[in-house]
C-alpha cells in the first residue's frame, strides 16, 4: 500500500500506523521514508515511528530506507529517536549496512534524551560487534555518556567501548579515567564490562591503569568469579610492565591462587609469574600454593606457575616440574617445566 503523500493529514498517517500494526507486510517503508523527509513534524513523527514499529519485526525492507532515516537524525527530537531506534533495528541484524550511518549517529551524541541515547548507543554497539573500527571515532562521544550511575544507555555505551577496545585499544586509552571510576559503583556487572575494558587497553598498554590499582585491589574479595578474573587480570597486565607496583600486594593476591574460577586462578598465577621476573623474593612465600598448581586443570595455570617457579628458582619445586616435564599431556607444559628446571640448576 503506497505511503500517504507528505501533505496528508495526521489522521490519514494514524490510519496507516494503524495498517503496519496488523499488516506491517503491506507497508511501503522506502516511500514513507521518504515522505517523513518533507512531512510537516506531526506526520514526519508518526512516519518514524511507523516505520520503527515495522522494522521490529522484519528489517529486509528497510534497506532502501537507509538514507531517509539518516537524514531525519537532523530533525526533531522524537523523529531523531524513532530514526535511531529503525537503524538499530537494522544494524542488529545485518550491521554491514548501516557502517556509513555512524558519521551521523556520532552527532546525535552526547543526546538530550535517555532514549535517544539508548537507541544511538544500542546502533553504535551493533556496528562495533561487527566492525569495531567503524566506531572508533565514536569513542569520544560514547566516552561523554559514561558514568558511575548505570542506565541502559550507560551499559551499552561501556559494551560498545570495551568491543573497540578489543581491536583498538589505543582509541579507547582517553577514556581509562572514567573506566576507573566506574568501578566505583555497587553494580557488578557494570564493573565487569569495566574491568573487561580496561583489560583490553591494559593488555597493550600496562601504564594505562596503574593510578586505579588500589582501587582494582579493593574488588578483589567479590563473590563474582568473572569481576576476579577481569580484575585480577589487569593488574597482570600492570605487573608486565611495572612489576613493582604490584609486587607488595602478593599477599592480597594469593589467595586466588586456590580460587574456585579456573580463569582467576590463570590469571593470578600469571601475575605471580610476571612479578617474579623482577621481585621474586615476593613471591617465593608462596611456592607451595604454585606448585598445587602444577596439577591444576587448566594448562595456561600449570604454564604459569612454571614460569613463576622457574624466576623464583625454587629448589622445593624441582621434583614437582620434574614430572611435570615428563608426564604432563600438554606439550608447552612439559617444554616450561623444562625451562624452570634449568633456572633452579
Amino acid at each position: 500500500m503506497s505511503a500517504p503523500e507528505p501533505t496528508a493529514s495526521p489522521q490519514q498517517f494514524d490510519r496507516y500506523d494503524r495498517l503496519a500494526a496488523v499488516a506491517p507486510g503491506a507497508i511501503d517503508l522506502a516511500g514513507l521514508t521518504a515522505v517523513a523527509e518533507a512531512a510537516d513534524p506531526q506526520q514526519q513523527t508518526i512516519a518514524l515511528r511507523t516505520v520503527a514499529s515495522v522494522l521490529a519485526s522484519t528489517t529486509t525492507p528497510g534497506l532502501t530506507a537507509i538514507p531517509s532515516l539518516v537524514a531525519c537524525l537532523d530533525d526533531g527530537r522524537l523523529s531523531r529517536l524513532y530514526a535511531l531506534r529503525s537503524l538499530a533495528q537494522i544494524a542488529e541484524r545485518q550491521p554491514a549496512v548501516v557502517d556509513d550511518a555512524v558519521d551521523a549517529v556520532i552527532d546525535t551524541i552526547p543526546a538530550d534524551s535517555r532514549l535517544v541515547a539508548t537507541a544511538a548507543t544500542r546502533l553504535l554497539g551493533n556496528v562495533a560487534e561487527h566492525k569495531p573500527e567503524a566506531v572508533v571515532d565514536a569513542i569520544p562521544a560514547i566516552g561523554s555518556l559514561l558514568d558511575p550511575t548505570p542506565t541502559e544507555a550507560r551499559r551499552q555505551a561501556l559494551a560498545t567501548v570495551s568491543r573497540v577496545a578489543k581491536t583498538h585499544p589505543d582509541a579507547v586509552r582517553p577514556l581509562v579515567p572514567q573506566l576507573c571510576s566506574l568501578l566505583e559503583t555497587d553494580d557488578t556487572a557494570y564493573r565487569i564490562s569495566a574491568t573487561a575494558a580496561l583489560g583490553r587497553v591494559t593488555a597493550a598498554d600496562p601504564a594505562a591503569a596503574t593510578p586505579a590499582v588500589p582501587t582494582l585491589l579493593a574488588q578483589l574479595p567479590t563473590d563474582n568469579p568473572e569481576l576476579r578474573a577481569n580484575t585480577v587480570g589487569v593488574l597482570g597486565d600492570i605487573a608486565a610492565e611495572y612489576p613493582t607496583d604490584i609486587a607488595p600486594y602478593t599477599d592480597e593476591l594469593a589467595a586466588l591462587l586456590d580460587d574456585d574460577d579456573p580463569t582467576v586462578r590463570s590469571n593470578t598465577a600469571g601475575a605471580f609469574a610476571r612479578i617474579a621476573a623482577v621481585k621474586p623474593r615476593h613471591v617465593k612465600p608462596f611456592v607451595d600454593a604454585l606448585i598445587d598448581l602444577l596439577d591444576d586443570s587448566w594448562t595456561r595455570s600449570r604454564v604459569h606457575a612454571c614460569w613463576a617457579l622457574g624466576r623464583c628458582r625454587a629448589a622445593a619445586a624441582a621434583d614437582p616440574l620434574a614430572e611435570c616435564r615428563h608426564s604432563d599431556p600438554k606439550e608447552s607444559v612439559r617444554e616450561r617445566a623444562a625451562w624452570a628446571l634449568a633456572r633452579i640448576g
